[in-house]
């Protein structure tokens, strides 16, 4: 079956109405499927940095700073490396004890304030059940591999890409080609869901459709290539996806 295809420029080649071409979709974990409540993880890190003798301020900037590196697991394969690097980077003393207390807490934290959107699982449910090939691609710490299995998300999709387990993060392409190949797909039959535009137009730029998911935008936004809801990515994709995908 043939669907029709308009191509708009201003929104990356498609807009609603039209039926895509797709096999294959790669989504964005943070914002775009979980969100989280932030004060389960300001206590527990205010905690961590008493007892670690830093001010939660000093903890928190030591975060946001090795973050990067973290990000591309540059700061060793674990955990715990990572959280040693964020202490250190506060100020801490190098204790293996407390770097236990705070991965801890930090875990436990997370699995607090995680909050999976409604329309995640069932969605992604029908997804898979209607054919398509589905890739979890995400700039993260390693933190994101151990909630993933709390959340019991990562077996939601055929391909989970970690930015902190592959080296690299987006708006690199080499991330998107990683979770593509992962999955079987290409460029031009495979779209991408994420909330940080940037990321969206790195998407396009590689190849695939792009659309922003904005959950918390009201009134709704009126650009077409931006979502509020993942149900809204049906009045785009075929009911079936439109190809086998051959994984190798």
């Amino acid at each position: 079956m043939t669907h029709p295809v308009i191509l708009l420029p201003q929104h990356g080649g498609y807009g609603f109405g039209d039926v895509l071409p797709v096999n294959s979709i790669l989504f964005d974990l943070y914002e775009t499927l979980v969100s989280f409540d932030p004060r389960p993880i300001r206590d527990a890190r205010e905690k961590v940095a008493n007892r670690a003798g830093v001010s939660p301020d000093a903890l928190r900037a030591a975060d946001q700073e090795t973050m990067p590196d973290r990000m591309r697991g540059r700061c060793g394969d674990s955990v715990e490396g990572e959280l040693a690097a964020v202490l250190r980077t506060a100020g801490a003393a190098d204790d293996p004890d407390l770097v236990a207390v705070f991965r801890e807490a930090e875990l436990g934290a997370w699995r607090q304030g995680a909050i999976v959107h409604r329309d995640v699982v069932p969605y992604l449910q029908e997804l898979r059940a209607r054919g398509f090939r589905l890739a979890l691609v995400s700039n993260c710490s390693r933190l994101t591999r151990p909630l993933l299995e709390d959340l019991k998300l990562g077996d939601r999709f055929d391909s989970v890409v970690l930015s902190c387990e592959v080296g690299c993060a987006k708006p690199d392409r080499a991330i998107l080609d990683l979770a593509l190949r992962g999955i079987g797909g290409k460029p031009d039959t495979g779209i991408m869901i994420d909330d940080t535009e940037a990321y969206v137009d790195a998407a396009r730029k590689f190849g695939l459709v792009g659309y922003r998911i904005a959950r918390s935008q009201t009134p709704p936004p009126s650009s077409q290539s931006v979502i509020t809801n993942l149900w809204e990515l049906d009045r785009v994709l075929p009911p079936q996806a439109q190809t086998p995908v051959q994984v190798t």
